[in-house]
């Protein structure tokens, strides 16, 4: 083989080097970009949830100071059997300023927040009652059509 020839194989070798290292280079820019964008998703997700996660609880606390608030009797009466309620301050000066219950869904920014009242049960021996109350986050995130997350509080009250 002459030395030309051997120039052109060896040019030839280069250019499927080449092509083959594009197309590993493009094979792992395509994985690094995938998982930079799933974790992204996974960190946005789990940033929801937190801030679900602050609506819930705000409520739980507004909820006890609600019930602190009141009698046993008072307490039970005032919060709704069915449907979606929230608690809530009414509008007006600081005099007014204590919690309220508002019939529907509360909803900052993308989440809806509600308060579902599952009864109250006697606990033993008429010791009390006790009433469960389901605080639930809902919003629509990445594509799922809902995520939820739900809380529970009890509280035991004087049997009236």
């Amino acid at each position: 083989m002459s030395l030309s020839g051997a120039i052109k194989l060896r040019r030839g070798d280069t250019l499927i080097e080449v092509v083959f290292a594009l197309a590993i280079l493009a094979t792992l820019l395509t994985v690094v970009t995938t998982r930079a964008i799933s974790s992204g998703r996974t960190s946005r997700l789990a940033g929801e949830r937190t801030q679900a996660s602050a609506y819930v609880q705000e409520q739980v606390e507004a909820l006890r100071a609600y019930r602190a608030s009141k009698t046993w009797g008072e307490f039970k009466t005032s919060i709704p059997t069915s449907g979606d309620f929230y608690m809530t301050y009414p509008e007006g000066p600081p005099p007014s300023w204590q919690w309220i219950t508002k019939i529907g869904q509360y909803k900052p920014r993308n989440f809806s927040i509600a308060i579902v009242n599952n009864g109250t049960q006697n606990v033993a021996a008429g010791t009390g009652e006790v009433m469960k109350l389901t605080i639930t986050a809902t919003w629509s995130s990445l594509g799922a059509t809902s995520v939820n997350k739900s809380d529970q509080i009890v509280e035991v009250g004087e049997n009236q």
